[in-house]
């Protein structure tokens, strides 16, 4: 394949955000194909993206807390441009810069009564297309809590490394790996699976944990899928609170159906409406010692998001 055009590097560096995997760092749900990225748009270096999701009550499923209820929902906005392209090696990179309201809401909340976690992130996005038939993504992002600049304990970081094979004409093989860390936090879940054209209105997506899908194309701006959203979300609360500096995750699942619109593949938008299948808060102290799970029951969730590239 020849050298691509800047505009074809920027279609797949700024692909669409926010969709089938709520990470605290929004990373990029999806890498297009190599007969994807050849097709000629027209859009700038620069991009916007936004999202927002709420999950109604969810039952707390645990001795001594019958009758308590758990509320989540979380609005995030991102700008971002492309700072650095080459156009023979096929590479590029963005810097963005965004914020997230994570709103965790437990009235009876024995631990700490702070309910929302607003977030400042700076990530720095890598594309490359130099090795046939792959294509990769690497991102770096950075997230602080706006009402605590601590650097020490309100620090943590999100890293991406994804790969996509062409395989087949049809089928897409992906492999990588997304590791959270800071603010005594670490996990990482790998990124392994398939997808698959299956004809000009059905598409496959089987890549856990970023894109769990079946797609089917209605018209030329219109798509309607269901897909499994994750969510996974970790903050740490105020010192003064009863459990100092707690950290606290909220983490679900749920089913969806979600319609996709995309005009000119200028502006994106996705609204979604599902149901949890079951999630769990956690809370531990500042080290991340003695940690509380609590078990929570299903819930019904909506969501939209909101792409413009320009």
């Amino acid at each position: 394949m020849g050298p691509l055009k800047k505009k074809y590097i920027l279609t797949a560096l700024l692909l669409l955000s926010f969709t089938n995997t709520s990470l605290h760092a929004d990373f990029e749900d999806s890498i297009v194909s190599q007969e994807e990225i050849e097709t000629p748009e027209h859009q700038g270096p620069f991009r916007g993206e936004f999202a927002f999701d709420a999950v109604g009550s969810a039952n707390i499923d645990k001795p001594g807390f019958t009758g308590q209820e758990v509320d989540f929902s979380c609005f995030a906005g991102r700008v971002g441009s492309v700072i650095c392209y080459s156009k023979l090696k096929r590479e590029a990179f963005m810097l963005a810069i965004g914020g997230a309201r994570a709103k965790i809401d437990w009235e009876e909340n024995p631990y700490f009564s702070q309910t929302v976690f607003p977030t400042a992130t700076l990530a720095l996005r890598f594309f490359s297309n130099r090795l046939e038939d792959w294509i990769w993504q690497a991102q770096f992002a950075m997230n602080i809590d706006t009402e605590h600049w601590d650097f020490n304990h309100y620090l943590n970081f999100d890293i991406l490394l994804w790969g996509r094979h062409d395989w087949r004409p049809n089928i897409g093989l992906h492999a990588g790996f997304i590791v959270q860390t800071g603010m005594q936090i670490d996990r990482i879940y790998p990124i392994i699976g398939f997808d698959w054209k299956i004809n000009d209105l059905w598409k496959l997506n089987l890549v856990f944990p970023v894109n769990l899908s079946i797609e089917r194309t209605l018209n030329d701006c219109w798509k309607a899928a269901l897909a499994v959203r994750f969510f996974d979300v970790r903050e740490r609360a105020d010192e003064d609170e009863p459990l100092p500096m707690a950290l606290v995750c909220y983490r679900n699942t749920g089913l969806e159906l979600a319609f996709k619109y995309d005009w000119a593949n200028i502006i994106e938008a996705n609204i979604h409406a599902g149901y949890t299948v079951g999630g769990e808060l956690r809370i531990s102290n500042r080290h991340n010692d003695h940690p509380k799970h609590f078990d929570l029951g299903s819930a019904g969730y909506i969501g939209s998001e909101l792409v413009v590239k320009y």
